[in-house]
């Protein structure tokens, strides 16, 4: 299995909106998207932007079988378009292989073209969708009619006048387009040589559509005062300038038209272009910074629903998962003889550091139990070095000399269990889905309800952990030049979870050691950038977001890796303190990169 196809099959970018209803679970983030103003979707790929804004479409909301559907039809205060960002946007870069970059106000003028071209298709859809599905008997003549309007206001080809035809000719108006670069390229040298004689490079996105709604309203009598809602999908793929006009937008108090972006958590547009958050819009971020119980709520609903749609019933996933020994809140495991007790007194027999610790709290390393009297460091010592126990008996042990080492054999049994499937995917839906169906494929696709056992399970997350790895390794321009070689994004992710495992399950036993990093004055710009692409990819995970604002740039903000990446580090789903991204890589950035794989030097 290769985890990139959690961003194909599972990917909502490819799946038609009827599909997508069958299986969305209602969410406190979709119940804000639907509220009739600007908006903002921040979140890594695979957290479910993609899905929530086709959730706003009519065809998905009229496929939903959720209990909330009819109320979302009778009171949803805007028409849907929903825009998908494409590759050809970006005209200056590799989609045209370069053949731009002497033509740079040309490029930007095909750039628009190419946004508008798609926003006019997308709107034709809604359209369409308008009449199926809100438009009581609608007439074939007042769409031949407002198919005319379209044709002129579009500067389109004489054609058919339905708006079937009308979307065909948008796409072959992308043709059209494609011929004029390479006429433009053969033919000219620079901007000055470029004519432009064709009508359709006039038509700008915004007024284009906004006149083709005035009309629509007209001709099949629908209220004046409706919003409609231009959703630009994964604006982080898009040129800077459709950027910048996108967020500039969000001051708009037009009373027609509303945007809802999305976009990855770090935002490149410049703080003084972006209007203010909760004045002028509304600001989302998916992804759990804050674990609450609404992240948890919809984690187990999604877990069942996958379920559901397995078996044809409901089934609690501890049936199939059990529950894990590290993540389980069960109290009597503390106790004389429990799980809990049992890692204490074992570790405590080869680490001295931990003797001490439970020795200073008046726990006794051979029998840690905690009186009544003494009952508070139930939680403020056992409960919080837990994690920490379990892994350093299970990842690491102490050689004939009294070394603590790593273990030469794989330990996987500290994933599994629903605590561990709840957490390891940081909210991501996608990849959550994703993880489901592979442990039951891995059943042999059985219908009967029956405990995965626990080292399936954790072939599963081993599986993924290094794949996902492998597309870390694959994102284009990931990479350093440096004198001492090449700095690539997945030796630094190494290095840090390499750090992180050494100071858990190696080092002197801490109560508190560093699981999470900040990216600190002194790391360096190009580092930066290509830490932004792990942000992108759910690689990295910002835990200090700004309140109610967007985060402009990495420095001073606080990272986790990825509990994904968990499985192959060997360390908890847990948050423990911060350290200085420059002290972890401090003397390990001599990574050398060759053609054909990258070594890590030490």
């Amino acid at each position: 299995m290769n985890i990139d196809s959690f961003h194909i099959t599972y990917n909502a970018r490819h799946l038609r909106p009827e599909d997508i209803a069958k299986s969305f679970v209602f969410n406190p983030d979709y119940e804000e998207l639907l509220q009739g103003n600007h908006t903002v979707l921040l979140g890594a790929r695979g957290c479910g932007k993609t899905t929530l804004m086709k959730m706003l479409t009519l065809p998905a909301i009229y496929a939903w079988g959720h209990d909330n559907a009819q109320k979302i039809k009778d009171n949803l205060g805007f028409y849907t378009v929903y825009i998908s960002t494409d590759i050809y946007w970006n005209a200056q870069k590799d989609a045209y292989n370069k053949q731009l970059y002497i033509f740079p106000k040309y490029a930007e003028q095909v750039s628009k073209v190419a946004v508008t071209t798609n926003v006019l298709f997308a709107l034709c859809q809604t359209f369409e969708d308008i009449l199926k599905y809100r438009v009581v008997n609608a007439k074939q003549k007042d769409e031949i009619g407002l198919c005319r309007e379209l044709i002129e206001l579009w500067s389109l080809p004489a054609t058919i006048p339905s708006l079937g035809m009308v979307k065909e000719a948008l796409i072959q108006r992308t043709d059209y387009l494609n011929r004029h670069i390479q006429r433009t390229v053969f033919n000219c040298k620079s901007d000055d040589d470029v004519k432009i004689e064709d009508a359709y490079f006039e038509l700008d996105y915004d007024t284009s559509a906004l006149n083709a709604i005035i009309k629509f309203e007209r001709i099949f009598s629908l209220d004046s005062r409706s919003m409609w809602a231009l959703c630009f999908d994964e604006l982080e793929l898009a040129p800077e300038w459709l950027q910048e006009r996108l967020f500039n937008s969000l001051r708009s108090r037009n009373q027609k038209l509303l945007f809802k972006l999305s976009a990855s958590p770090i935002v490149s547009i410049p703080n003084d272009m972006i209007a203010s958050s909760g004045n002028d819009f509304k600001l989302i971020k998916m992804w759990p910074h804050k674990l609450n119980n609404e992240y948890v709520k919809f984690v187990e609903t999604l877990v069942k629903s996958v379920l559901y749609n397995k078996y044809g019933q409901d089934v609690d996933p501890e049936l199939l998962f059990g529950n894990n020994p590290v993540l389980n809140k069960e109290r009597n495991s503390y106790e004389e003889e429990g799980a809990i007790w049992n890692e204490v007194k074992i570790l405590a027999q080869t680490d001295k550091e931990l003797r001490d610790l439970l020795i200073v709290n008046d726990i006794d390393p051979s029998n840690p139990v905690v009186s009544e009297s003494n009952s508070q460091k139930m939680d403020t010592v056992l409960r919080k070095i837990k994690p920490i126990v379990y892994f350093r008996n299970y990842y690491g042990q102490v050689d004939k000399t009294g070394k603590r080492k790593a273990r030469s054999r794989k330990a996987h049994t500290l994933f599994f269990g629903k605590e561990v499937l709840y957490k390891i995917c940081d909210g991501n839906p996608r990849w959550l889905i994703g993880i489901i169906n592979e442990m039951l494929r891995r059943v042999n696709g059985s219908s009967k309800i029956e405990r995965i056992s626990d080292a399936k399970q954790a072939a599963v997350y081993e599986d993924i952990a290094e794949q996902f790895f492998e597309v870390v390794k694959a994102i284009p321009d990931a990479i350093i030049s440096r004198k001492t070689g090449v700095v690539a994004l997945y030796g630094v992710l190494q290095e840090i979870g390499d750090y992180f495992f050494d100071e858990i399950v190696i080092g002197k036993f801490q109560r508190d050691p560093h699981s999470t990093f900040e990216i600190d004055r002194d790391i360096a710009e190009d580092m930066i950038k290509i830490l932004e692409k792990a942000v992108y990819q759910g690689a990295i995970v910002l835990l200090n977001p700004s309140e109610n604002a967007f985060d402009f740039e990495m420095k001073r903000k606080i990272f986790k890796l990825s509990y994904l990446f968990s499985p192959k580090f060997k360390t908890p789903l847990r948050k423990y303190s911060t350290i200085a991204l420059s002290r972890v890589l401090s003397g390990k950035e001599t990574i050398t990169y060759h053609q054909s794989k990258i070594d890590f030097k030490n």
